[in-house]
């Protein structure tokens, strides 16, 4: 059986690299037109590009779209992480996984170029984008897995977490603690997950018979370019700990709160989600909540390929575990 031909066997024939050839093949710049007519013919001889068209096996390829506010800004690397974990699944599996990261301007306007069905087997969307891209992308007719977000318009497999119960969790973490004054960090208009977060978090007071006060409820991230700021309120009162509804905002709440001579955890504690590596660095080391990168990305590639093998099974959603990582950012109180 004659060994199917990659991306990598081409690039190290030329001695360029891997990303050379697939802007080569995808007709994307910064590349140049004689490298890529060297790179096209090489294709071309060797069978990875069919005659009659130059678009790749689509068998052998798939495609990863996430929001630049959600890839590309800060230090916060959950969706990041979960592309190359994904990445690195496909290429065991000898597969091209292409990013697509989506500025606000082409979401806006359903701009996306490169994508059909000869070029692409399968689509991964990580993060919420906006419905009207979502139908563009489903007229095309490629099946589609969503990563870390659901739309009822959609009949799409996807793969959640439930933050809702996993922020109820990690506020009564704090009321176990002693702590009975709490806040929440975080924009809950900018996702369904902060939102989710959010009445998670309101649960936990209202069980357990504690004060919810507006001043306590902060934002410090703007949705619109991604960006955390420490230009935000800080209330006169405080609580005693504040649940961040992502690290990356509890990080910047500590900063604050340091430039005031607020310490943390000897007189506010904090916890937060997503245990990305930021949670390990930060000071003191955040607890948060650990949602598994690498789950999402191997319940990803299998649901996909199955998806694509059985297209008309019944759509499924899955939830992935969770657990509270403790570090040095809670206190508890006597």
């Amino acid at each position: 059986m004659q060994k199917r031909v990659t991306l990598q066997d081409i690039a190290d024939r030329l001695n360029i690299t891997k990303v050379s050839v697939s802007k080569a093949i995808n007709n994307q710049p910064g590349i140049s037109e004689e490298l890529r007519k060297r790179i096209l013919s090489l294709a071309y001889e060797t069978g990875y590009l069919k005659a009659g068209g130059n678009q790749m096996s689509k068998a052998d390829s798939f495609a990863f779209i996430v929001q630049h506010k959600f890839f590309l800004t800060e230090n916060e690397s959950f969706y990041s992480t979960i592309y190359y974990h994904l990445n690195s699944i496909c290429m065991a599996n000898k597969k091209n996984l292409f990013l697509y990261v989506i500025n606000p301007k082409d979401e806006e306007n359903s701009i996306l170029q490169q994508i059909n069905k000869g070029s692409i087997e399968g689509i991964f969307i990580a993060g919420e984008i906006k419905e009207a891209y979502l139908h563009m992308l489903v007229n095309i007719g490629i099946p589609m897995i969503f990563i870390d977000f659901n739309n009822p318009h959609f009949q799409n497999d996807c793969i959640l977490v439930d933050n809702f119960n996993i922020s109820y969790y990690a506020t009564t973490y704090l009321i176990d603690r002693g702590h009975k004054k709490l806040g929440f960090i975080g924009n809950m208009f900018s996702s369904s997950n902060v939102l989710d977060r959010f009445y998670g978090f309101q649960k936990a007071l209202l069980t357990y018979r504690l004060e919810y006060r507006d001043d306590w409820i902060l934002s410090n991230y703007n949705p619109e370019t991604g960006y955390h700021v420490l230009d935000f309120q800080i209330p006169g009162e405080m609580p005693t700990a504040f649940v961040c509804h992502c690290d990356m905002s509890a990080y910047f709440l500590i900063q604050k709160l340091n430039s005031l001579g607020v310490s943390v955890p000897e007189d506010i504690s904090v916890i937060s989600f997503d245990n990305t590596a930021l949670a390990q660095t930060c000071n003191p080391p955040l607890t948060s909540v650990d949602i598994s990168k690498q789950e999402f990305a191997v319940l990803a590639f299998d649901m996909l390929n199955s998806r694509i093998c059985h297209p008309k099974n019944d759509v499924r959603q899955v939830y992935i575990n969770t657990k509270i990582c403790e570090r040095d950012s809670v206190k508890a109180l006597k």
